[in-house]
């Protein structure tokens, strides 16, 4: 399970630091540790309660230590689990010189020839995409019935099709 193996390795980083801060907002959940690190995951709004008050983990959230949030990966709760993956990405997310920065359709170097396969959809590189690359696949959940977008059961059976793979890990997809 890929949540899994990301708790085990974040885990390595998580007692020796503090949540000081999380925000949880209407398409990000966003945790800031101690040291400044910050990480982010999606909020799965479209799979919340109505409300106000739809956040039913512990209070405060700021002030735990970083092992009490990671231990959300493994929730049920899509919100509680959404502050443990931004937690995990806090806790990962540290300077390395073997990490590239900068914009990654850049660091990608799509071409014309490419056909790209997203894994969740990301809106803010399709317009970019679409010019840039021969076809863009997207494997959604939420959005069925659009043109270029296929039900995410399609994703293992045209996915190896594609030269290029943008996968966003959401908290219900699991590693077979």
């Amino acid at each position: 399970m890929i949540l899994q193996r990301l708790a085990e390795y974040a885990q390595q980083r998580a007692e020796k630091r503090a949540v000081t801060d999380v925000r949880i907002g209407l398409c990000y959940t966003a945790v800031l540790l101690d040291d400044g690190s910050a990480g982010v995951a999606y909020t799965f709004k479209e799979s919340l309660p109505p409300g106000c008050d739809v956040f039913q983990g512990m209070r405060p959230l700021a002030g735990k230590r970083a092992s009490e949030t990671l231990a959300y990966l493994s929730s049920t709760d899509l919100l509680e689990r959404a502050v443990g993956i931004a937690t995990a990405n806090a806790l990962i997310n540290t300077e390395q010189k073997a990490l590239v920065g900068g914009d990654i359709l850049e660091v990608l170097d799509c071409r014309q020839e490419d056909r790209v396969g997203m894994v969740g959809y990301f809106p803010p590189l399709m317009p970019v995409l679409k010019q840039t690359v021969k076809e863009v696949l997207v494997f959604e959940k939420i959005l069925e019935h659009q043109p270029g977008v296929y039900q995410e059961e399609k994703a293992p059976e045209l996915l190896p099709s594609c030269s290029v793979a943008i996968i966003r890990v959401s908290p219900q997809q699991r590693e077979h």
